[in-house]
């Protein structure tokens, strides 16, 4: 077999997980990569049981058999989960070894089929990502050496007759230890905040006995299983529970299951006004993603979420006594690049330092992971503008978690005074557009037997290269930008180009997930926002003016 037998299958191969068209998930490819996957597991963290589990998606449970037959293959002990969520499949991996495995697309569309996988509760790097194609391709090129009466499995440890070859969970075994673990976690924040309450300070209020009515939208996800359960296992916090779109459907007929995407959220918007509900909630097909519309009916700005849910982790934090004796005891909130100007300055008010970070869920929740021992200071928690929160807090799951992101957030609104849509109300206003990807030409490869790089089609290639460079410029020029640009402009490089202003920022930047820019603008005012635009209209035009007409032509959400 050529070691170019999969080269098709190398645009799988993305920065966080595999993913792509159903198509190129072949029979013999699954095969292989569920050989090479379990090859990876043992050799670099010894692993002798994974939890592995699917989403809804068609054929997501036949690429979970090939992982685990091949798991048990090479003698490893599979705990299997059956159709669950991500944060669930990473719920139950910390329960055992750490190493789980889930066969999903997250909010993809229909046709799209993927991967996600835990090692020592660990998301794989990028880099990480592209070593399991290369063994991948290795064990094709050691298919042929077998034939030749060659030994490719002699670093493979042999089955271990005396573990258990697989253990199936009931869905009622999956979902009630994690809901009892979820009530201990809100037992315990809320033991500590009732203590607060009796001394001086008045930061934190004690609970005023109203119950939330909650409207949810699974969008025909995994949460749909789950999600009602979860919720009604706190009547103290959800006087009712009203559940949408709860039918597990791989079809997703209402839509991607995406509540990032433009009109996805009406009909939930709708519902909440219709039951004159609260809040609702939302979730995308795996449940790591979470969107929340208030009692208006209103789609909170994802900044906006990102900054409560912040301050739920903050308040949570400081009620807890942790640092009541330590002035230095001084928590960091991590955001993503493209999250707005007014971000940073709002986690500085509720307590936090404010730090930004490349965009991307594992990214985030390895630099929680690297910190998690922390004492007098440490990474509290992150969140990207996509929907993903992260909580590191010793309370729960390290994990972007939507279904317990949303119930930290019901817990705290049940300690305020105010409703939410009152405290969105008091968050600086501002005008945004939403994240726009500008696609670019599809990506090829070059694959040789030492390695396999990614070359960018011809017309993506130079639009990458002079985004990358004019980013190089600016940065080595910092005193000497554009003079269009104010004297107060702010450079940051980290991932792509992004500049920020005294009443608002702009970015424009490579997606890890998709062969596109991404780009986003916001503003104090719409007036504040144009201006903006401009900018990076001029800044474009010496990289394509194609992009900087695209640009150009990027709208406000109506």
């Amino acid at each position: 077999m050529s070691s170019t037998a999969f080269s098709d299958q190398r645009t799988l191969f993305k920065a966080y997980d595999i993913r792509g068209e159903r198509r190129l998930f072949t029979t013999e490819f699954m095969i292989a990569l569920s050989h090479a996957l379990a090859r990876y597991f043992v050799k670099h963290a010894n692993a002798n049981q994974v939890v592995i589990g699917f989403d809804a998606r068609h054929h997501s449970e036949t690429l979970a058999r090939h992982m685990a037959s091949s798991f048990k293959a090479h003698g490893c002990e599979v705990i299997w989960l059956g159709l669950v969520t991500t944060p669930l499949m990473a719920f139950w991996a910390n329960q055992y070894q750490g190493h789980g495995v889930i066969a999903t697309a997250s909010h993809s569309e229909p046709h799209i089929n993927g991967l996600k996988w835990l090692i020592n509760s660990q998301s794989p790097s990028s880099e990480q990502i592209q070593q399991l194609y290369q063994q991948l391709i290795s064990d094709q090129s050691s298919d042929e050496d077998k034939i030749e009466g060659k030994d490719i499995n002699k670093d493979i440890p042999k089955p271990n007759p005396s573990l258990p070859k697989q253990i199936i969970l009931s869905r009622q075994e999956v979902l009630n230890f994690y809901i009892n673990k979820a009530v201990e976690a809100l037992d315990s924040i809320n033991e500590s905040r009732l203590k607060l309450t009796t001394s001086t300070n008045k930061r934190y209020i004690a609970p005023t006995g109203s119950k939330l009515k909650i409207v949810i939208d699974c969008l025909n996800g995994s949460t749909g299983l789950f999600a009602e359960d979860f919720y009604q296992a706190h009547p103290s916090l959800c006087s009712e529970v009203i559940v949408l779109n709860a039918k597990v459907d791989g079809d997703f007929p209402k839509g991607n299951p995406d509540p990032m995407e433009y009109n996805r959220l009406h009909e939930l918007s709708a519902a909440v006004l219709h039951h004159k509900a609260d809040l609702g909630l939302s979730f995308d097909g795996d449940g790591d993603r979470l969107m929340v519309i208030d009692s208006r009916g209103q789609p909170l700005v994802a900044d906006h979420l990102l900054y409560l849910l912040s301050r739920v982790a903050i308040e949570d934090h400081f009620a807890s006594g942790a640092c009541s004796h330590s002035n230095s005891c001084t928590p960091t909130v991590i955001f993503d690049v493209k999250c707005s100007h007014h971000l940073p300055s709002l986690i500085n008010q509720a307590g936090a330092e404010a730090q930004m970070s490349k965009t991307g869920s594992s990214i985030l929740r390895r630099a929680l992971q690297s910190n998690k021992d922390g004492t007098d200071s440490h990474n509290l928690f992150a969140g990207e503008l996509s929907g993903h929160f992260i909580f590191n807090d010793d309370h729960f799951l390290l994990h972007d978690d939507a279904m317990y992101a949303g119930l930290r957030l019901l817990n705290w609104l049940h300690h305020q005074p105010m409703t939410l849509a009152d405290v969105i109300d008091s968050l600086p206003q501002m005008v945004s557009t939403p994240d726009v990807y500008l696609p670019l030409a599809d990506y090829s490869y070059s694959v040789s037997q030492d390695t396999a790089v990614p070359d960018v089609a011809p017309d993506s290639q130079p639009i990458l290269n002079r985004l990358s460079a004019l980013c190089q410029k600016l940065q080595d020029n910092t005193k000497d930008l554009p003079h269009s640009l104010p004297a107060d402009t702010r450079l940051t490089c980290i991932d792509g180009l992004r500049l920020d202003f005294s009443h608002g920022f702009g970015i424009i930047r490579s997606s890890n997930t998709s062969n596109s820019l991404t780009v986003r603008f916001a503003g104090d005012s719409l007036s504040d926002l144009t201006q903006i635009q401009g900018y990076f209209v001029h800044l474009c035009q010496s990289i394509s003016e194609d992009l900087a007409n695209q640009v150009a032509n990027i709208r406000v959400n109506q």
